[in-house]
């Protein structure tokens, strides 16, 4: 079987293809028992999350977890929000991200959002596509834009092609200031 195509046709297909995705992605980390099964359920709801697909998330993450055997989790509680949300605590961090990273999108508190990628950020570093999946999610569910980068030779080639300077008072050597005659006076 071809997981990463099933995967990839999943994310994109109709609204049954969530519970099918969970199926999948459980079935995928079976293969590797000595790998965190959180892994393979974290990449699956990232993917979904930044699509924007909060309600799939949460179908793919439910269908996953009730396959997990109990000796994945650590305890459970409730929690009181308008559903009363049962949180669960699992022995693997991954899976505890996932849990709290769709809560947190939930509730679109960007605080939880940042405090979730700083204490998880050596779990997050396991894929070099995690870490831009949580910035498109920051991006969306959250708000939070990350400062645009300098280009160099971009500000440089603007700053060349760009005109001269607005016309304004140039300092002289004496440290007093004149004014640009007026076009009007130069005729």
């Amino acid at each position: 079987k071809d997981y990463s195509q099933a995967e990839a046709h999943f994310l994109v297909g109709t609204q049954e293809s969530a519970e099918a995705l969970g199926l999948v992605l459980f079935e995928w980390s079976e293969l590797q028992p000595k790998h965190d099964k959180g892994a393979y359920l974290l990449r699956g709801i990232l993917q979904e999350l930044s699509m924007s697909n909060l309600r799939d998330a949460n179908v793919v993450y439910r269908t996953f977890v009730e396959r997990l055997p109990p000796i994945y989790l650590s305890s459970e509680q409730k929690i009181p929000t308008k559903g009363s949300k049962t949180v669960q605590t699992f022995k693997s961090p991954l899976l505890n991200l996932t849990q709290l990273l769709l809560l947190a999108c939930e509730t679109g508190n960007p605080a939880m959002f940042k405090l979730l990628q700083g204490k998880y950020k050596a779990a997050l570093s396991i894929d070099e596509n995690f870490a831009p999946l949580m910035t498109t999610i920051g991006e969306i569910f959250f708000g939070i834009q990350l400062p645009k980068q300098a280009n160099m030779l971009a500000d440089l080639m603007s700053s060349l092609f760009s005109g001269p300077p607005a016309p304004s008072s140039r300092p002289t050597l004496g440290g007093t200031q004149t004014q640009q005659p007026a076009i009007e006076e130069m005729d």
